[in-house]
């Protein structure tokens, strides 16, 4: 199993450490790309189901559909030949449901974990008193 911990700050989730280079990655994109908020958490959503796109961009990330998997790439490696992290379509997209409901609790840290067959599971640590868990 391998870890990424993200940590709050001034409104956002940081980087703090990712055990392998595809889920640093995975932790630029939650990082920098991806907004929870309703309206930008939707069209992330919607990109995924639509047939007619099969790429876009963000500020860290370049993410394609090869049929049913999400490839994530490093932006800033032109070549594509680096580490990507990838991801069933559908695992994704729950996995985004998850990780938009545990970021609206605003834990301190939140870890990622990936299991040996490639799935992920969410922890957040250190949630603010008014969160219910």
């Amino acid at each position: 199993m391998n870890t990424l911990i993200l940590k709050f700050s001034y409104g956002s989730y940081d980087l703090a450490n990712a055990g392998t280079a595809e889920l640093e990655i995975l932790g630029n994109f939650l990082s920098s790309d991806f907004d929870t908020d309703y309206v930008r958490f939707y069209s992330w959503i919607d990109w995924l189901y639509d047939p007619k796109y099969i790429s876009t961009c963000g500020n860290a990330s370049e993410l394609a559909k090869i049929d049913d998997v999400i490839e994530i790439y490093n932006i800033f490696d032109e070549e594509w030949e680096g580490p990507y992290f990838a991801m069933n379509k559908d695992k994704f997209a729950k996995f985004l449901h998850e990780w938009r409901d545990l970021v609206n609790l605003q834990p301190k840290t939140i870890i990622v974990t990936q299991h040996h067959d490639g799935s992920l599971t969410l922890e957040g640590k250190d949630f603010p008193e008014w969160a219910s868990q």
